[in-house]
């Protein structure tokens, strides 16, 4: 038995300004959306906060999210012109490049570029 992919589905309190987020400032593409979650082509998605997860802080059981890349530095530009604050700059670690960002609900989000 074998993996085939990933998805990864952020929790998040407002869903709106998620999709809004990642469509419009991140530029990743909308394939499916309802009212409590929305999918993009990336493999990634949001949800609406599920029952049973705590109000004060969805990101309790978040994981961190990375976006791979061909260029970080492209990334980072592109994303720093729609006015997203970096909390890590790019850098080299190990044989990659990476960068991290915050989205609008706290959770860190990395672009990473693997083969450098």
């Amino acid at each position: 038995m074998t993996v085939k992919g990933i998805r990864c589905m952020a929790l998040v309190r407002d869903i709106d300004a998620a999709v809004r987020f990642y469509r419009d400032v991140v530029g990743l593409t909308l394939v499916a959306e309802e009212e409590e979650w929305a999918a993009f082509a990336e493999g990634f998605g949001v949800m609406s906060g599920a029952d049973g997860l705590p109000d004060d802080d969805l990101r309790i059981s978040a994981v961190q999210v990375c976006f791979m890349v061909d260029s970080v530095d492209e990334w980072y530009g592109r994303l720093v012109a729609r006015g997203v604050p970096f909390m890590v700059l790019p850098c080299d670690m190990g044989d990659g490049r990476l960068a991290a960002f915050r989205d609008p609900e706290g959770l860190v989000v990395q672009v990473m570029q693997a083969d450098r």
